[in-house]
């Protein structure tokens, strides 16, 4: 199945790897990621090209991206991989956080609080996506429901 959506991701347009995508379950895909990412391979070029095949313009492709971040987070915090393969998902996940729309930002942005608060992140490898994630939401327009109030972007920051 990798070798599948990673020549899908190959081709120009991204519409054969975006019908791929949503025909597997909800689980295989992040099953995937975890598996490669464990074992040291194509753990990156897997997850480029599920961002390619998951569109933020689609709530599909958003819901995926969301779930595949959230489980990116949950590897690197996991201890499980090696140290190249998770500075390179970081690094990966960095550079989408600009992609993702503005209340998606502050559901993340609220898991790192809610995680910090908690105490559950083993080694914070993953907190150096908060300033991104805090930065990207800053940077949105568009009016977000927070709390019972609507606030821009940098107001939620």
């Amino acid at each position: 199945m990798d070798q599948k959506i990673l020549s899908l991701a190959a081709e120009k347009t991204a519409d054969k790897l975006q019908e791929f995508l949503q025909t597997l379950r909800e689980g295989d895909l992040t099953n995937l990621l975890q598996n490669q990412a464990v074992k040291g391979k194509v753990a990156g070029a897997l997850l480029r090209a599920i961002f390619k095949g998951s569109p933020c313009s689609e709530e599909a492709g958003t819901l995926r991206r969301r779930k595949i971040y959230t489980c990116c987070i949950q590897l690197v915090e996991s201890g499980d991989l090696q140290k190249e393969i998770a500075s390179e998902i970081i690094g990966l996940l960095m550079l989408e956080a600009h992609h993702f729309p503005g209340p998606l930002l502050v559901e993340l942005a609220n898991e790192f609080i809610s995680a910090v608060r908690e105490g559950s992140l083993v080694n914070g490898k993953s907190l150096e996506l908060l300033p991104i994630i805090l930065t990207a939401l800053a940077t949105k327009k568009e009016n977000l429901a927070y709390g019972k109030g609507v606030l821009s972007g940098e107001e939620c920051k």
